[in-house]
């Protein structure tokens, strides 16, 4: 009587897990791919913030990097650089990560301030 009834209820664990990942699987899959960046958690954003400030380190195209953090969403670009530059902290990134993100909210800023890149 007793293994029959463990019998049963491992068979219907069994049956419930394959129908759960058929359904997860084939029916019904989720495509991470379809999340916008904004809507990306904090500590992600801030590393997608520091990719592009690595990118701007070796390149000093401050317009690239603006149009690529503008993907974040409609908020000034700076405002996502300082975001990533307090997230960095609390979550212990090395000071030169950092130094990076300083470096182009440095490069952001000079560049709000006079788009022309000074040429006239």
């Amino acid at each position: 009587m007793q293994a029959k009834r463990i019998f049963w209820f491992v068979a219907s664990i069994a049956v419930g897990l394959a129908l759960g990942l058929a359904y997860g699987w084939l029916v019904h899959p989720l495509f991470y791919s379809e999340i916008p960046p904004d809507r990306l958690r904090m500590d992600y954003q801030a590393d997608y913030v520091l990719m592009i400030a690595e990118t701007y380190a070796k390149d000093q195209d401050i317009q690239e990097s603006a149009q690529q953090l503008e993907v974040l969403g409609n908020r000034p670009v700076l405002r996502y650089v300082q975001q990533a530059i307090l997230t960095a902290t609390d979550l212990g990134y090395s000071s030169h990560d950092i130094e990076l993100l300083a470096k182009l909210s440095e490069g952001l800023q000079s560049w709000i301030l006079d788009p022309s890149g000074g040429e006239s």
